[in-house]
Parts: structure tokens; sequence; C-alpha cells
């Protein structure tokens, strides 16, 4: 089930707000989505992997950039593309170093996945303020970690287990989503007050 959203208190969200929701859940589900067929892809060798790493690295982080520099500075907009598209490497590298069985360049592709996390975690609590830092980082690593134990486990042939864990990786890509989107509607609705006292 996804996960709920906790509305914001004092304020009542509009039709714009819920579309605002809506959006950034959607961007999200759709990063994760592509990012395990991305991983199915590597590791099977499909005849479509060109096509689905150009709506990966090409086509996704761009309509985020689109989406995110209408509520914020395009330089923001940039820096978040740019994470994303770095995240987006570290499942690819991740993937190959289990598919080749390189436990060197597995650690290696953790320790940097790690990094990029926690550049995501510091770009989340700068700029989306409605989660603290602790909150951030926690539903990042959550998510990286989910990720990691889908590579295992679809490496592996668990299939069952890497369902299960997908399931709970879109629950995880809701949730910063709806996060995302409830600091740019509070963001909003605090911009029109100050405004109106004027």
């Amino acid at each position: 089930m996804p996960t709920a959203i906790t509305p914001i208190p004092g304020i009542n969200l509009t039709y714009d707000d819920l579309n605002i929701l809506l959006t950034f859940q959607k961007l999200m589900l759709d990063q994760v989505q592509w990012l395990r067929n991305h991983l199915i892809g590597v590791l099977e060798n499909i005849p479509s992997q060109t096509a689905i790493e150009t709506k990966l690295f090409l086509e996704l982080p761009v309509a985020e950039y689109n989406e995110l520099r209408k509520y914020t500075s395009d330089e923001v907009a940039h820096q978040f593309m740019n994470i994303v598209v770095r995240f987006t490497l570290g499942n690819w590298r991740l993937t190959n170093a289990y598919k080749n069985e390189d436990t060197y360049v597995i650690d290696m592709s953790i320790s940097q996945w790690n990094q990029t996390a926690d550049e995501l975690v510091a770009f989340f609590a700068e700029n989306f303020q409605y989660l603290e830092e602790t909150q951030w980082r926690n539903l990042v690593y959550e998510l990286l970690n989910l990720k990691i134990e889908e590579i295992n486990a679809l490496v592996n042939g668990d299939y069952n287990l890497e369902i299960k864990l997908y399931d709970q990786i879109e629950n995880k890509a809701i949730e910063i989503g709806n996060n995302m989107a409830l600091s740019i509607i509070e963001m909003h609705h605090h911009k029109k007050e100050s405004l109106a006292c004027i």
C-alpha cells in the first residue's frame, strides 16, 4: 500500500496542491520503475537496453528538472537532476559489479552510491524543509538499502523476494515524492500569507 500523506497543519490543500502531490509521486515512481527495468536489462542483456538507458539517463532527469524549476530556481533544479543521474549510475555500477562477480568493484560501488545518497540527503534538507535532515536521511537510506537488496535478490534468482522488495521501493518513492511536494506546497502557502500581510 502507498504511504499516506501527512496533511500540513493549518493548510487546506487546493486542487493545484493535489496536482503537485500527484506529479511528484509520479516522477519518483517513474524513477524507481525505470531503475528496475534497467537493472533487469543489464543482468539479462535485453535488446531494449539502449532505449531504457535513454529514458533513464536523459528523458527522466529532464522531466524532473522541468517540473522542479516551476517551483524552485534553475540552479536547484539542475542540482537535483545531476544528483539523480549519479544515483542512477550507482544502480548501473553495482549491477554490473555483481554481474561480473567483482567483489572489489561491488564494495567500491556501494561506497560511491552511499556518497551520492549523502548528497541527496543534504540537497533535500536544504531545499525541501517539510522534513528534517534526519528524516530525509532515513528515507533516502531506506530506499538505497532496499535497492541494494533488490539487486542481490535478482542476481541470486530470488524473484519472489525481489517483487516484495520492489513493492517497498515503490512505497519509499511515493513517500519521497509526497514530502518533496508538501515542502513546495508549504513554501507557497507561507509566501502567499506573507504577501497578503503587506
